[in-house]
């Protein structure tokens, strides 16, 4: 996996928000005050495709309790549908 930074590393930030693995040099290179935030898989949430694709199997699974979104396609894959 090719893991790309920021173009300038020497900018000061707080926070990194990371969806991918952070490599141990990199957490050892952090100061006192950084904080990186890296879920394992959270792609799988974050990403509004996956989120829905997950919705959308719970809501048949339990209608009652997952019926809060609105109708929602994942395209191309439901474009028939949404047609």
């Amino acid at each position: 996996m090719d893991i790309k930074y920021n173009k300038d590393e020497t900018l000061d930030w707080d926070i990194v928000w990371s969806d991918i693995g952070v490599v141990p040099d990199r957490i050892s290179k952090l100061n006192p005050y950084q904080r990186i935030n890296a879920l394992p898989n959270i792609a799988l949430l974050a990403r509004k495709n996956n989120l829905a694709k997950h919705l959308i199997k719970m809501s048949k699974a339990f209608k009652d309790e997952y019926n809060f979104f609105p109708k929602t396609w994942c395209l191309p894959s439901d474009a028939n549908d949404l047609k």
